[in-house]
């Protein structure tokens, strides 16, 4: 069945304002308020959204990163805006905009029909692994778009990901949109890898599901030891400015 005109739209919506609400910013020249702060002029609101935003700061327990873009004036204001961020799964969203693009372009349709290969199930956060982990599963490019974006579903990302062109096409489309600061470098599952401390997965040196099964287990067993993995948190890959 044909996608509704409005379910494409919102998803095209949602993932170009969430791309531009959390991670973009102008390039405007800027007057600070404090070292931390930048807003794009001297209006007395953004000022005190700015001041607000540094009062709240001061109760983090950790660094905080903050870009508030106004769609309709062009208005911004951040915090450590040049600081690079790891995005989690707000790195979703410039997937999405690759595949949008390549709808857009006719490279891909909406309705075209996917297999889900078994070893793309990882035991991971994704209703594809909790309920349709058997072989013969197909899913639509607008139904792995719909995982992907309202419940962070990590196997559709990792399908959407290779189906995109991988780290290097989904990257140059956020250079092409004007979002340079912004790298998408690995799938889900190398990206979890690494911060369990295998550092030898990459997209290209994969680990399979039974294997990444094992790792899981063990890191349970051990307290999930890649919370501290320092080398791990001071990697660029899947940041943004």
């Amino acid at each position: 069945m044909k996608p509704s005109v409005y379910l494409v739209t919102r998803i095209r919506q949602s993932s170009v304002c969430a791309l531009i609400a959390i991670l973009s910013f102008l390039s405007a020249p800027s007057t600070a308020l404090s070292q931390q702060t930048r807003v794009s002029d001297n209006d007395p609101g953004l000022h005190h959204l700015a001041g607000e935003v540094s009062r709240l700061a001061e109760h983090a327990l950790g660094t905080v990163g903050v870009a508030a873009y106004h769609l309709e004036t062009g208005r911004w204001m951040t915090m450590n805006g040049e600081e690079r961020f790891p995005m989690a799964s707000t790195y979703k969203v410039p997937i999405a905009t690759q595949i949008l693009t390549m709808v857009d372009q006719g490279d891909l349709a909406l309705t075209d029909m996917i297999e889900i290969e078994q070893e793309d199930v990882y035991l991971t956060s994704s209703a594809i692994s909790d309920l349709l982990d058997d072989p013969g599963v197909q899913l639509s490019i607008h139904n792995l778009l719909e995982l992907m974006l309202q419940i962070s579903d990590n196997i559709a990302t990792d399908i959407l990901f290779d189906i995109a062109g991988g780290a290097e096409e989904i990257t140059g489309r956020m250079v092409e949109v004007g979002a340079d600061g912004i790298r998408v470098d690995r799938t889900t599952w190398a990206l979890i890898a690494n911060w369990l401390g295998r550092d030898d997965v990459t997209v290209e040196n994969r680990i399979y599901p039974d294997e990444y099964r094992a790792l899981l287990e063990t890191e349970l067993a051990n307290g999930y030891a890649g919370s501290d993995n320092a080398a791990f948190n001071a990697d660029p890959q899947d940041t943004a400015t």
